[in-house]
């Protein structure tokens, strides 16, 4: 491939940095700050859009590579590296653009002093610095210190609800104090996101900052008229009740949830077992997620001794034919097709799976919600019969 260059006289600069680049390729701190600042002349020099086609001829390298180098030359251009225990890939997630500025000088003083900064120790210190607590930091004995002391109401850490969209349409707000799961679900959309947006991926974790979003998130008007304006679904990007999660966490977030009573939490989790020994405040729905036929008999069990205001049962996505011995410990039913995601085909159940659930809540007289993704919906015409359960023209 020839590379088009907007003057002659760059030829000799662009053949002299790629020369100055393989001499440099044993990439220590050092070097890859040298190699940074080069391939940020290269790109100044070379005409729009030639810059990715040189980095593949002459290093075979992706555009992502080269813009990490360029990003630890920016963050470390006035750090002297040399002799400091920072090794390549530290240096790639300090310099990162999510990485807090305070963790950044943080692992370099360390490093200064001596210390030997590795992947896993950079982690801790932009989760420390991000007011965040991972499980395995956690486990290990890093944990933050308590809620009243990291998660002050302050005006400039005034965190709030964030708006749902069209997959979480039965509630306005989800709240997010923790995240990530073990259950690995094939269809999970939140892991999907996670990997993708969040620096601790999907790693179950902690974040007391955002404990006060309750208190600083006003109810809307609307809330007098429609139940949803109220509605909260609180961990929507993980499993609050999971197994893995520590008592302290799931304390933390009651705590907050019956200091607002002008709010609804909706609480959803497939290990229901660990729902029946708690109190529930007049403001929970609780609820459990039932995919499959193995977790009916879980969840008859665990919540035939729930007390709770609201319960109900999420059969979203609905994988299997689904029979209950009844629903009657259930308040309320949402019913949802598979969205496609990484690991998954977006799934649609048949109508007799569909019908046959109906049947079950209408003998319970337990209001169904049908979700949007859900495109096997009923449909009656003159003169047909059996179309709906009984007398009603939906739960």
């Amino acid at each position: 491939m020839t590379i088009m260059l907007a003057r002659p006289m760059d030829q000799a600069i662009i053949a002299q940095a790629a020369a100055d680049i393989r001499s440099l390729m044993a990439r220590t701190a050092e070097n890859l700050v040298t190699i940074g600042q080069t391939l940020q002349t290269v790109k100044a020099a070379l005409p729009h859009g030639q810059w990715e086609a040189w980095l593949k001829q002459e290093f075979d390298w992706s555009l992502s590579s080269a813009l990490k180098m360029i990003q630890v030359a920016e963050r470390f251009k006035s750090v002297n590296l040399t002799d400091l225990r920072l090794d390549v890939s530290s240096l790639y997630l300090l310099a990162a653009p999510s990485t807090p500025p305070a963790a950044r000088a943080e692992a370099v003083a360390l490093a200064q002093d001596g210390a030997a900064i590795s992947v896993p120790r950079v982690k801790a210190l932009i989760n420390k610095h991000r007011g965040v607590v991972t499980l395995d930091a956690y486990k290990a004995g890093q944990a933050l210190p308590m809620v009243q002391d990291v998660a002050p109401v302050a005006d400039d850490d005034h965190t709030v609800f964030n708006r749902t969209n069209a997959s979480v349409d039965w509630a306005w707000w989800t709240w997010n104090p923790v995240t990530g799961c073990e259950h690995d679900c094939i269809y999970c959309y939140a892991r999907d996101y996670a990997n993708r947006f969040y620096p601790e991926k999907f790693q179950p974790t902690f974040h007391p900052k955002r404990l006060k979003a309750p208190h600083n998130t006003p109810l809307p008007p609307e809330a007098a008229t429609d139940v949803r304006a109220r509605c909260v679904f609180c961990v929507s990007m993980g499993d609050l009740f999971g197994k893995w999660i520590p008592d302290e966490w799931i304390d933390a977030v009651r705590a907050e949830v019956r200091a607002a009573p002008q709010w609804n939490f909706l609480f959803l989790t497939k290990f229901p077992q660990r729902l029946a020994s708690l109190q529930w405040s007049d403001n929970c729905w609780v609820g459990t997620t039932v995919d499959a036929q193995y977790r009916v008999a879980i969840a008859e069990r665990a919540f035939r001794t729930i007390e709770a205001p609201v319960k109900w049962l999420s059969c979203e996505p609905l994988r299997e034919r689904l029979t209950f011995t009844s629903l009657d410990m259930f308040d309320w039913v949402v019913l949802g097709g598979q969205s496609k995601s990484t690991q998954a085909p977006a799934f649609q159940p048949p109508w007799e799976w569909v019908e046959h659930l109906w049947r079950q809540a209408d003998a319970a007289h337990c209001p169904m919600y049908w979700k949007p993704n859900l495109e096997t919906r009923p449909q009656a015409y003159p003169g047909q019969r059996g179309a709906q359960p009984g007398q009603r023209s939906a739960p």
